[in-house]
Parts: C-alpha cells; structure tokens; sequence
C-alpha cells in the first residue's frame, strides 16, 4: 500500500459518507446502484448541481450514458436491504426493483415510493476518469425532505456492521473481480492525459 493509499485509509472514520441509491432508464431497461461518491456542486440556489462518480462496469452507468438523467435517493439507516439489493447484486443479472414501490419520473429515471427525498437530475456534462465518469446534473425536479422525517442518513462505516455474510461476501467478490481492471483502466487514463498535460507545460 502506497503512503498516499494509507493517508487515505486513516481518514476512513472522518470520511464516512452517507449511501444513495442512483437509479436510471433508458429504452425499456432500468438500473440502480448504490454510490457513496455524491457530492452538491453547486452554492446557487438558483442553479443546483449534484456531481456523482460511477464505474463504467456498472449496467446503470450505460442508462445514465445513454438517457442523460439519472436520479438520487439518500438511503435511510433502516434500509440495509436497499444496500444489498443495489450494492451486492447486477442489474445483468436481476431486476433489482421487484418486489418494490417504485415509479417512473417524469424525467425518466425511477423512483423508490418509500425514498425520504429525490433528487432528479439531468446530465449536464460527462468527464472520463478511467474506470468511471464524473456526471454533473442539473436537479431539474425532486421531493424535499420532510422537517419530521427523523431521517437518518446510512454511512459507509455502519453499513459494514449491518449487512448480511452473504450478501458482504458478494460485495467483496465483485470488488475483487473488478479491481485489475478498474487499476489498468486508471493507468491507460494517466498515460493518455496526465502524459499529454506534462508535455503540454514542458513547451510553455
């Protein structure tokens, strides 16, 4: 482990990030995942902005790519279900929303009926990071949070403790099949810009 890997590993507790589930559609089909890497990026009231990270391996980064929109729900404390539902399992595989409440917007994107809020988004701009794109939305629509909701965010740490043997081992499976390609993808990303930008400030 690098120096700058283990100085990140000790900030883990202070970076516990609260978990979404991120949902999108596109010509029939629709996806989920849960994403940790959600941040506003916007101070305007009047131009809100969400920027969330998603790996390219993900079937719902395709719908997002495809559709330009996807849509954001915070996932309450109380839904680790939603976690190993959207988190341990493919859309390839199931159809991760049977069995629950769900509605189509009228962006496109679906949403969870049983979400405390929404934030529907459309794509604004797409950035390659290597093993997966930066998508800055616009929030076009949503449903606030209610003042009473007693809403309790679930954090990366806590979730840990929560989920099932079964459903860890599937998340550390796919963490582990994923990896090396995901570290190949990074480094033919670096040699393509991070080499074109140095080259670029060695003739200024």
């Amino acid at each position: 482990m690098s120096e700058g890997s283990r100085a990140l590993a000790s900030l883990s507790g202070v970076l516990d990030a609260p978990l979404w589930v991120v949902t999108a559609a596109h010509g029939g089909a629709r996806g989920g995942l849960i994403a940790t890497s959600v941040i506003k990026a916007s101070t305007v009231p009047e131009a809100p902005r969400m920027l969330i990270s998603i790996s390219r391996t993900h079937r719902t980064w395709e719908l997002i790519d495809a559709s330009r929109s996807f849509a954001l729900q915070p996932v309450p404390r109380t839904r680790i279900d939603w976690v190993e539902r959207f988190g341990t399992i493919s859309a390839r595989e199931v159809d991760k929303f049977a069995g629950l409440a769900v509605e189509s917007t009228a962006e496109g994107p679906p949403r969870l009926v049983e979400a405390p809020a929404l934030l529907v988004c459309r794509v604004e701009a797409a950035f390659d990071a290597g093993d997966r794109s930066l998508f800055l939305g616009e929030v076009v629509a949503g449903s606030p949070l209610a003042p009473d909701s007693g809403f309790e965010p679930l954090t990366v740490g806590a979730c840990w403790s929560m989920l099932r043997p079964e459903a860890l081992d599937r998340f550390r499976a796919r963490l582990e099949a994923e990896t090396p390609g995901a570290y190949e993808a990074i480094l033919q990303w670096r040699a393509r810009h991070v080499s074109t930008t140095d080259s670029s400030r060695n003739r200024s």
